[in-house]
């Protein structure tokens, strides 16, 4: 107490003449105390920082260990010491949890160059590593903040404090995908796991990595799925998920071609069902893929059609154009943006009467607003056409956002436009500016120079 006494009465001293100067040091209450004392470690006067650090540290106060650790790589060299100094006053059975909440900051200090840090978290671990401690480290698993559960896996997994089945099944249940990932490379690279009931639930973890992490595993060392469990898999989602278990089915000379037709022809199939079974028959070449994906363009299942989409994309060089038009005015926003993402990706080449044509075939807000998005991808004067021509169908709302995002893209392609452009656009303006609110004048700026 004396110490803490003395400390802050240097503290009064120095911020006398400071907007502080009325503030009681030794009257207030221990939080108020505690609050200000975190405030002042920011100081920009180091011999403040320095005696804010010395007194919370006297004060054994373990809320303030983030401070200390940041004061650990302050830029004076008398203020890291002050900080390593409280730091270790923590190093007592009962601080041990406040340490293991605080194991990220001391993780991210090791990235600073201020200072060498090594020995000073090297002195944490070995304390936190202690039988006595170990317990603490082992309850940080199941802490809530993502970053102390990682370094807490961490730490046990390097140090093997625990069983490592036992480590597992801990983090295994923690609702962050990367601390379960970890754990389970941790427990698959030892190459002795004999749990199938432990496999099993890595292959039925929604985290994708974990699954092929473990399908991997399997297939290097001719791990015994059970069928049910491969024809599950067989309909993952992931398409690297798909194609290890796929690896696994042909080690069991079972062909999955006749478990993918057999779900597109099942009634009771679900959509999302049919669509993976389609683009696993596209995996593996089936020849009449093609015939199956065009039978699966039905408007109603979305699910399916685009999957049906995106197999017709690959195969379909001559007829992609047309496939894709449909697609942009299908009634789900959802298969249009889609649609979007195909074209990007194959490059399609779509001119200003395609995207007319599907705007005219259009009804809904969002579906206009992926037409705008799509006459975006065209060459500047034909956008500004495309802009133009459709200001009255949505009462220029969508046209006068996009026209705004058009003068900002203007410099970014010095094309000029052919004459015929020129015509159109001087022709359309006539009929549509009392249609344009703040960019009028921009564009009557632009045609000028036409």
């Amino acid at each position: 107490m004396a110490s803490e006494y003395f400390l802050l009465r240097q503290i009064e001293q120095i911020i006398t003449a400071s907007h502080l100067a009325e503030y009681n040091w030794l009257k207030a209450n221990k939080e108020d105390k505690v609050a200000r004392l975190k405030w002042l470690t920011r100081h920009h006067d180091g011999q403040i920082r320095q005696r804010a650090v010395l007194c919370l540290g006297a004060m054994r106060e373990s809320s303030a260990l983030p401070e200390f650790i940041e004061r650990a790589n302050d830029w004076a060299e008398p203020i890291r010491r002050s900080a390593r100094q409280c730091i270790r006053k923590f190093l007592l059975s009962e601080y041990v949890d406040n340490l293991v909440k605080v194991l990220p900051a001391f993780w991210k200090l090791l990235d600073c160059q201020r200072d060498q840090h090594q020995k000073l978290v090297d002195d944490i671990l070995e304390f936190l590593a202690k039988p006595e401690n170990r317990s603490a480290l082992f309850n940080g698993l199941q802490s809530s903040d993502k970053s102390v559960a990682r370094c807490s896996l961490h730490v046990l997994n390097e140090r093997e404090l625990f069983p490592p089945m036992e480590v597992l099944r801990r983090a295994i249940e923690h609702t962050d995908p990367m601390v379960r990932l970890r754990s389970v490379r941790y427990q698959l690279n030892k190459s002795d796991l004999t749990d199938m009931e432990i496999f099993q639930r890595f292959l039925k973890d929604p985290f994708v990595p974990i699954k092929q992490a473990t399908l991997q595993y399997a297939i290097d060392y001719s791990i015994d799925i059970p069928h049910s469990t491969l024809v599950l898999l067989s309909f993952d989602s992931n398409a690297l998920v798909r194609q290890r278990t796929l690896r696994l089915l042909a080690a069991r000379n079972i062909d999955p071609t006749n478990i993918y037709l057999e779900a597109l022809q099942s009634p009771k199939a679900t959509a999302p069902k049919k669509r993976v079974a389609l683009l696993g028959l596209d995996e593996l070449k089936h020849p009449d893929v093609v015939d199956w994906a065009t039978l699966c363009l039905d408007r109603r299942h979305p699910g399916i059609y685009m999957g049906a989409l995106q197999v017709l994309m690959q195969h379909c060089g001559n007829t992609v154009q047309s496939i894709l038009l449909e697609a942009f005015t299908h009634p789900s926003a959802k298969v249009g943006k889609f649609a979007l993402k195909l074209r990007d990706r194959h490059k399609v080449f779509l001119t200003l009467t395609d995207v007319q044509y599907c705007m005219n075939n259009t009804q809904s807000i969002k579906g206009w607003r992926l037409c705008f998005s799509l006459a975006s991808r065209l060459n500047k004067w034909d956008w500004l056409i495309f802009l133009f021509s459709n200001i009255k169908q949505d009462n220029g709302q969508l046209s006068n956002e996009y026209l705004e995002y058009w003068i900002n893209q203007f410099n970014c392609s010095g094309i000029e436009p052919s004459e015929k452009q020129k015509t159109r656009l001087l022709f359309l303006w006539n009929d549509i500016y009392h249609f344009i609110n703040r960019s009028k004048r921009e564009m009557k700026c632009f045609l000028s120079l036409l």
